[in-house]
């Protein structure tokens, strides 16, 4: 079988077939799977294997750094001279946005994971 994907979604299976629960499942593995997969058909003789491409940096750079900046903007309240807060709360605000601005020095970068970005202080 072949594949068309639109990112890491599956779009068609090729042939085609008549057993949907077939692409339902292929289709239920690529989208659960952040890596590779390896899955048999319902002839047991065949197994497929599909890897998860990552979309070129130049797609991906402007999207995280749209992410950084907007996580930015929605903490710079912390940043302002009226805002008072325990010195330790404080300090987790700083190194979370620190980090934020530090994010294109992470080892996956560009092709971050959300375990990757930084927890926001509660």
């Amino acid at each position: 079988m072949v594949y068309e994907l639109e990112g890491s979604s599956l779009i068609k299976a090729f042939p085609y077939t008549e057993k949907a629960g077939e692409y339902l499942k292929v289709k239920g593995l690529i989208d659960s799977s952040d890596s590779s997969i390896t899955y048999t058909t319902t002839d047991p003789t065949t197994v497929h294997s599909w890897k998860a491409a990552n979309p070129p940096d130049n797609e991906v750079i402007p999207i995280n750094k749209e992410t950084r900046e907007s996580l930015l903007t929605e903490s710079d309240w912390v940043v302002l001279s009226d805002v008072t807060m325990a010195a330790d709360k404080l300090a987790e605000w700083k190194t979370y946005r620190q980090s934020l601005r530090d994010i294109t020095k992470h080892s996956n970068w560009p092709h971050l994971k959300d375990s990757d970005w930084p927890t926001k202080p509660s």
